[in-house]
């Protein structure tokens, strides 16, 4: 869209997905109604937080971190990625579209596999495995020489992202007790990490160059990593690994 037209397409289409959405949500809205007024339906019991662990005990408090970082490291895919694309190796906006576009396929694929390695490893395991192969993710990047080979990292990149935001998602949800307060710990978490991720790529991107981000993130990682497949291996009482 931007090639064809201008920057200004691409607003008008998120735009025109918004309505379509907001049309959708009311059209929903009032068949459900409909349905309720005339009593069919099947009327679904209220929602209750599920016994667990305190709120914010040592666990829970690591799990979000975890979730936490795991977002942080989006920040390259929104920022650094498209940033370093340009600058090392000339790409335009429909280049850095497709790349874009090969790493969502990557990583949506890789989410049906997820699931089946975390209940055989255990949560904790993968999301050790899914935090080192995000740092290797990282690290080859920014050691391609062309776009060719830049695809093969940035598909790992999107394999470790999808195998951590599911491992941490899915440790943060029973350790917290898997009601609505630990839905909040993940959105809040995702959220927040979503943010400051982007932020944090571009002020080391201004003052350290378009490198930087990938390093500085992957050395986190596999901080992150390192703790978590320590973890797994101490098995700790308080932690579900199956």
């Amino acid at each position: 869209l931007t090639g064809l037209f201008n920057w200004r397409a691409i607003f008008w289409q998120c735009a025109a997905l918004s309505v379509v959405m907001f049309v959708g949500s009311v059209i929903s809205g009032i068949r459900g109604v409909s349905v309720a007024r005339q009593g069919g339906g099947e009327r679904l019991p209220p929602p209750e937080e599920t016994p667990g662990m305190p709120t914010f005990s040592q666990p829970v408090l690591g799990a979000m971190a975890a979730n936490f970082l795991v977002f942080i490291d989006y920040g390259i895919w929104v920022v650094a990625l498209p940033l370093y694309a340009a600058e090392m190796f000339g790409a335009g906006p429909a280049d850095i579209g497709n790349l874009l576009l090969v790493i969502n396929i990557v990583h949506i694929a890789g989410a049906f596999p997820a699931g089946g390695i975390i209940r055989r490893a255990g949560a904790m395991k993968s999301l050790g495995i899914g935090l080192l192969i995000l740092t290797i993710g990282m690290t080859g990047m920014v050691s391609a020489p062309n776009p060719w080979v830049f695809v093969v990292p940035a598909s790992l990149y999107a394999i470790g992202e999808v195998a951590g935001n599911s491992s941490a998602g899915e440790l943060l949800l029973r350790l917290g007790g898997g009601g609505g307060r630990a839905v909040g710990m993940v959105r809040i978490t995702s959220d927040i990490g979503m943010v400051i991720g982007p932020l944090v790529c571009g002020m080391v991107v201004d003052h350290f160059g378009v490198r930087a981000p990938f390093l500085v993130l992957a050395a986190l990682t596999l901080v992150g990593a390192i703790l978590a497949l320590l973890a797994a291996r101490a098995r700790h009482p308080a932690i579900p690994f199956g």
